[in-house]
Parts: C-alpha cells; structure tokens; sequence
C-alpha cells in the first residue's frame, strides 16, 4: 500500500512538473509602464503643476502629465521623455505646456503628444508612428508644427513669430488658428522655415553648415542617435526577457500549444495585450534566426504568420487580433529600420511593410497612411545611402520613393474627398510632407553628386550665432528672428539690396495627372553660391498654354493634353521666370498584370524555398499599383509546390521549373500575368 502510495505521489510530483514547465514554456514578462517624466540637464528648471500659479523647483525623474508646464532659466536645459515613443528638449529661456500626453506602453501605436511652446525653443525626436490617428505636435502662437516620425527644432519669439529647422524627414506646418487646415505646408529635412505671428510664411532656406555645426544642433542630433539606440537595446532587452523559444527548437510547437492555454483563460482585455506579445516574441525570434544565417526556416515562419494574417484575421470580428499584430510589427520595426537591401533583414523589412498593408484592408485611409509609411523607409534608406557615397543605391531608393508619391498622390485624388476631416487632413499633411522630403532629398543627392556645389556653403536666414556662443543653446531664444529679405523694385526702402538669386526653376508633381487632378507647382531658387532656397510662397503663376486653372501653387487640367505654366519670381527689382509643362491624361484604363518573386527567380528549395509572389496591375498611362493581396494565384505544376495565398514554397525533392499563374479583377476588367520560377 505504502509502495503504491509512493507511486502515485511522484506521478502526481511529475505532473505537477510537466505541468509548470508547460505553463511558463508560453509565458511572457510584460513591458514595465512608461509615463512621461522629466530629465534635468542644466539647472535651473521648474514646474507648474495643473490648476495652479505657482512654479516650483523640478527634479530628474519626476512624472508630469497633462496640464503640467515646465520652464527654464538663462542657464537651465531640461528634457521631457514620451514613454520612449519621443522626446522635447528644451533650452534656455523656454517654458512649455503639456496639452495632451496620450501614451501606451502596451500599445505604442497609439500616441497623441501636444505641446504648447510659449517662449524659448524646443527640439523634438520623434519615433514612427504607425497610426493614422496619433500624432506629436509643437503648437506655438503662429503656428502648430505636426510630425509622425521625425526630429524637429522650433522657436517662438517674443513678437509671437517662430522659426522652424527640420533636421530629419519632414513636418507639417499650419497656422494655430487653422489647426483643422486640410492642406498644411511642409517643410523637409535641412530646411528651416520662418513663420509671422499671423502663421503666414514669410521665408524658407536652407539650414547652413555654421548652424547645423553650432553646439545647439550638435548637441541634440548627438543626443538624438542616442536616444534611437538607447530604444534599440531596450527593445532587444524585452524581447531577450519574453523567453520562449525559437522555430528551430524541438520545443517550438509544445511552446505554441501553452501560448494558446494562456490566450485561453485570460481575460479580454488581458488577451489582446498578452496575443500583441506572443506576436512580437515570434517576429523577434525570426529576426533572430536571419542574424544566425537561418533564413530559408525565418522564411517559413514568417510564411506562417502571413498566412494566417490572409486567410484567418479577416473580417470586423477579428479586429482585435489585427491591432495585436500591428502593436507587434510596431514593437520590432526598430531592430530592422536601419537594414538596407545588402543586409539578410532587408526583406523582411519589406515583408513587415506589405503585412502591415495586408492587416489595414479594407480601411482605405490606414492603408493609405501604411503605405506612406513605406514611401517614409525607402526615404530613410535614399539619405543613409548618400550620406555613405553609394550614390547608385541611394537614387534607386529614392527613385522608388518618388514612384510611390506620385502613385499616392493619384490615389488620394478619389479617395480622400469621403474620409472623415481629420483622416483627409493627417493624409494630406504626410503627403505633403512626403513630397518635400522627396524634393529636398533630390537635391540633397544632386549636391552630393556635385563637388563644386556640395563644396559651397549653403547660405541661410539664419544670422550664425548658434556656433558663436559659448552656451549650449546659441541665443537667447526670446531673441526675435532677422526680418526676411524684402522683396520689391531697387529704391524701395532705406536699404535696397540687388539680387539674391542666379535662376529660379519650376517643378510640377505628380507629372502626368489626370483630367480633374491637382499637380503641386513647386519653386526652387538657386543662389551664386549653389545653395537651393524654395520660394514657392514668393512666386506668381500663370498658364501660358493649353486648358487648366490654377489654384495657388497648384493647378489642375480640365481636358487631356498638356498644360505649361510659368513661375515668375520678384528678385529685388529682377524678375526671373521658369516653366514646365504638365501632361493630362484621359481615361486610364486597366491593361496587364505583371508579377516577381521576392526572392529572385532562382528557388533553393533546400536554403530558402518559400518566396512571395508579387503582383502589380499595370494601367493604360504607365501607373501601377501593388495587388499583392486581391489577386488570384495559380499553380499548374503542384509537384513543384504548393501555394498558400501569395507565397510559394518548393517541393525539397523538385528540381526544375515552376509556373505561377496570376488573375486581378478590378471594375469589371480582368487582367492576367504569369512567373516561371526556376527550382534547384
């Protein structure tokens, strides 16, 4: 009896064992709250808390929130942190009001960050924002200053003017009065921008050496970087401490089967953060497996996840899971931001991008933001890749990215007039934002292409006593900005001055439109120097030829043709003109459908047999557009492989070819492409 007893009792031991090791094999540490503290760099710094007058003396690591204002003294510099999501460094002389501060750490795509700048200036960094809906906003009483993803630097002076620099990517830019403005401006990287108290512009120019150079800007484009790493690491860390088990482990699908027990009995609320972990745990650890040169195995599981994504999470009921995939894409996109296409991430960056487009069908305006936010990567990719000299590489991606807005801008034409307000304008200001990055990264390459120009020393409204302070910041910042040049005819004024500028040229984007499609006019001066200023603002249009109208800097074609207008610019008395010619199109109609493999045509089926077929509807004027997702793949051959949505896996015994056949359906019209794959 007793032998039995003891039996039994190390069964039950056992179990209980087994049980436990099940039990933690799914579990997963969860992510630490992050609020909004505040970090004090130079003293003096203070803090009015909500609802009262009275400032008192700040500490490092002290939480603020909404309503809190913090301001600094002729020597205090102070840093407010977002959570990780972002961070605004203020400088001497600032004072700055917490409007909003809407953060998640287990939802990270959810932000909206408002800060009122009173006096001083204030320099933002600002992680990717995945969500069409969040935003990081500076307002101050000219003008409210909106990114998703970039670094920025504004001013307020005492005469209510501000003064904008953009140091990465681009910002929108609208009056305060008119924050609900569906048409904001833009300013692009290395570009600077003054504004009126009204919020009127009144000049742009390009950033020059001696401010970019000056221990303001050093100081925080250092601090940017390590800010960006700084959320790399922490981001490996938690992925390191969720545990688990990678696909190449023997226990991988025992770890699948106990993440499933723990999505069982959780709550709901509980479920969709714990389901947001498992995702992003399982997309760290096939980032894991390309960096070990496993990637034919992070293919298929990747492959997996795709899969499932195409043909599980479909539909208004499976919301919730969609927002747990996108919170994890949103988690990982930092380990893979960086890799270019000679890097082993680099598709799956790509493939990270297209899953995101497949978790947002059939909301038109979050796909069209995702997209964007891809249009933002190849960008991103352009400047690393001049800023190292590949100039090759770096007009491919940039290339691409132009595509990609002039795609955009054609889509958005008959999309955006039935999206709500706020959607139509945060799409319009990322477009608007994306194509003067795009200009701005044209030029910024052509300079670098050119030594006699990228030699020059870019001239710029700035007065250069950034480097000649001895202080961190440069000057005070309640100092108002140099009043911008006047334009006018010699005589004009106490002080005529003669010519700025050698020439001016005009660009017009998108190049072609379609009959009814706005085209953005676009002016760019050029200085002795070879600096490039734009003057849009300061430039009259006119239509010299063929049938449109003209809006401001826009114009839009009424019949199929052509359309030339001239820009004409008041250079202190010289009037310099340019024009460019526009194409309308008619009708456009759909003609082919043409598809590629992400993976080459030639198949290892032993190393890397999985690779997605990519489609793209092709139209009568030249336009094409991804179609990945809505066409219909066809495999005649199934002992080459088998096909699971959009992706491909070979047969490992198959050695030989494989047709993959394709059919796309749009307004009635059917269109059909083919790819033969050769397996070895």
């Amino acid at each position: 009896m007793k032998k039995w007893m003891l039996v039994a009792g190390a069964a039950i031991v056992v179990m209980c064992g087994v049980g436990i090791w099940f039990w933690l094999l799914g579990s997963v540490s969860s992510e630490a709250p992050r609020g909004v503290t505040l970090d004090i760099q130079e003293s003096n710094v203070q803090v009015r808390r909500p609802g009262t007058t009275l400032w008192e003396n700040a500490a490092t690591g002290m939480e603020i929130g909404e309503g809190w204002s913090v301001k600094t003294d002729a020597n205090g510099v102070a840093v407010i942190r977002f959570g990780g999501q972002g961070e605004s460094r203020l400088g001497n002389v600032t004072e700055v009001t917490v409007t909003k501060a809407m953060i998640n750490a287990e939802d990270p795509t959810k932000v909206n960050i408002l800060l009122k700048l009173g006096t001083g200036r204030i320099w933002s960094r600002v992680l990717k924002l995945f969500d069409i809906e969040s935003s990081y906003a500076v307002e101050t009483s000219a003008v409210v200053a909106t990114v998703r993803g970039t670094a920025f630097d504004i001013s307020s002076a005492s005469d209510g003017s501000s003064e904008l620099w953009v140091s990465q990517s681009a910002v929108d830019v609208a009056p305060s009065q008119g924050i609900l403005l569906e048409s904001p401006g833009a300013v692009a990287e290395g570009q600077s921008a003054r504004y009126g108290s009204d919020g009127n512009l009144q000049a742009t120019s390009t950033i020059s050496e001696e401010v970019t150079s000056g221990p303001w800007f050093s100081w925080n484009t250092e601090s940017d970087e390590a800010f960006v790493n700084d959320e790399r690491e922490r981001m490996k860390t938690m992925f390191l401490r969720m545990g688990g088990v990678g696909p190449d482990s023997v226990l991988y699908g025992i770890s699948r089967a106990s993440e499933n027990l723990h999505l069982a009995f959780a709550s709901d609320e509980r479920k969709d953060a714990l389901a947001s972990r498992y995702f992003a745990r399982r997309f760290a650890r096939i980032l894991n497996l390309v960096e070990e040169g496993k990637t034919g195995l992070a293919a298929q599981e990747f492959a997996r996840i795709e899969t499932h994504a195409r043909t599980q999470l479909r539909g208004a009921t499976m919301e919730r899971e969609r927002r747990s995939m996108r919170i994890a894409i949103a988690r990982v996109n930092i380990l893979v931001a960086d890799a270019g296409p000679d890097s082993p991430l680099f598709p799956f960056k790509q493939r990270l991008e297209n899953l995101l487009e497949a978790l947002e069908e059939g909301n038109d305006a979050a796909l069209l933001y995702v997209r964007m936010l891809g249009i933002d990567a190849r960008l991103n990719e352009a400047a690393r890749f001049r800023a190292a000299r590949k100039f090759t590489d770096a007009a491919t991606s940039l290339s691409v990215a132009e595509s990609g807005i002039q795609n955009i801008a054609r889509e958005s034409e008959s999309m955006l007039p039935s999206l709500p307000k706020e959607a139509r304008r945060a799409l319009r200001g990322k477009l608007a934002a994306l194509i003067a990055r795009g200009l701005a990264e044209r030029h910024a390459l052509r300079a670098a292409m050119t030594p006699a120009l990228s030699d020059e020393t870019a001239t710029s409204t700035e007065d250069g006593t950034d480097a000649a302070t001895s202080t961190l910041l440069g000057p005070p910042p309640s100092e108002p900005p140099r009043e911008p040049p006047q334009t006018g005819s010699p005589g004009e004024g106490d002080s005529p001055q003669g010519p700025q500028y050698q020439s001016i040229t005009l660009f017009i984007q998108p190049n072609p439109v379609n009959v009814g499609q706005a085209a953005n006019l676009i002016v760019e001066a050029k200085t002795a120097a070879g600096a490039i200023a734009d003057v849009t603002a300061k430039s009259t249009f006119v239509i010299v030829n063929g049938v449109g109208n003209l809006n401001g800097p826009t114009v839009t074609g009424s019949q199929q043709g052509t359309i030339t207008v001239q820009a004409s610019l008041n250079d202190n008395g010289t009037v310099r003109t340019s024009s460019a010619t526009v194409t309308v199109q008619g009708q456009v109609t759909l003609t082919g459908l043409e598809l590629s493999s992400s993976q080459g045509l030639l198949i290892d089926a032993y190393k890397n047999p999985t690779t997605q077929i990519i489609a793209s509807a092709v139209y009568s004027n030249g336009y094409r557009k991804a179609v990945t997702a809505q066409t219909v793949y066809e495999l005649p051959t199934p002992a080459a492989g088998s096909m699971n949505g959009s992706f491909f896996t070979a047969q490992l015994d198959y050695v030989g070819t494989a047709l993959i056949l394709g059919s796309f359906t749009e307004g009635g019209v059917t269109v059909t492409g083919d790819i033969t794959l050769n397996i070895r």
